[in-house]
């Protein structure tokens, strides 16, 4: 009996697996901007079967910027504007990835921004400012062995297909984070052009990511959302400033338990539910 009982409390002290989780940000990216290029092309994101938004103020003010938007999604905290992986008081917290990574996930983040950019680096770093880049540079080199990071990319559809292709083989759970900067830096110049191809290339990526999850609906929970609206874009596609603005975000997703993001969540709600997802 008490071999019976000893056995029974190791099960159940370990977490069961609840499944893989691919993340997609695409930053500055707001309702209308995803209108907006519905007006020239089919927009794949629109298509998945779950639709929501999410509020996006963070801890010292109403209009977020990216490193607090990252933070709440990675952390599930308020923290204020310029922290990165840090609460408001000034205490690391630990991200998603670095949870997976200690249950030895396979883990990886894809950007077209750089390594030190204030969202990829939001979901592995620890820093009260974006300028610390040494020392965002020495969480990556303590991870860079447990983690694949891509930064700088020109596109995010090849590289998002070819590891898609490669998790197969590796047999582990997994977290994705993708993020697609051009659409936040884009608007910030008000170009709604390169807005536009900068989104059309995400959502390319999107699709890829789709197909997958389609095959592995089970396992597998697709999100798609901005971290923050960039640029004021009004529903005639006109920008009213080049600042980032306190809206509302969409978030669209697909697979496993995607009818959890239904409805308006807080952007730290987020994070609550891509946790209990992945770790049950």
């Amino acid at each position: 009996m008490n071999k019976i009982i000893f056995v029974l409390s190791l099960f159940l002290a370990v977490p069961a697996y609840a499944g893989n989780v691919i993340l997609m940000i695409g930053g500055g990216m707001g309702n209308n901007h995803v209108d907006c290029l519905a007006r020239d092309r089919d927009v794949f994101m629109t298509m998945l079967p779950v639709e929501g938004r999410v509020m996006t103020a963070s801890a010292d003010n109403e209009v977020t910027d990216s490193a607090a938007a990252a933070t709440a999604y990675a952390c599930g905290i308020k923290t204020n504007n310029g922290y990165i992986g840090m609460t408001t008081s000034q205490m690391a917290c630990k991200t998603l990835t670095e949870e997976a990574i200690d249950m030895d996930y396979y883990v990886s983040i894809l950007s077209t921004d750089k390594m030190t950019g204030e969202t990829v680096a939001s979901f592995y770093a620890h820093a009260d400012s974006p300028k610390k880049t040494e020392e965002i540079i020495k969480y990556y080199d303590n991870l860079r062995l447990k983690m694949n990071i891509r930064a700088g990319l020109d596109g995010l559809n090849w590289e998002l297909s070819s590891l898609l292709q490669d998790i197969k083989s590796k047999n582990k759970p997994f977290f994705i984070v993708v993020e697609a900067a051009g659409i936040d830096k884009s608007s910030q110049k008000n170009d709604l052009q390169a807005m536009k191809e900068a989104l059309a290339d995400f959502d390319k990526a999107v699709k890829s990511a789709w197909d997958f999850t389609q095959q592995n609906t089970t396992t597998t929970t697709l999100i798609v959302l901005g971290d923050h609206e960039t640029g004021g874009l009004t529903s005639t596609c006109q920008y009213t400033t080049t600042e980032i603005t306190d809206r509302d975000v969409p978030v669209f997703v697909a697979g496993r338990y995607a009818y959890q993001f239904g409805g308006t969540k807080d952007n730290t709600e987020v994070h609550g539910i891509i946790r209990k997802i992945l770790f049950n």
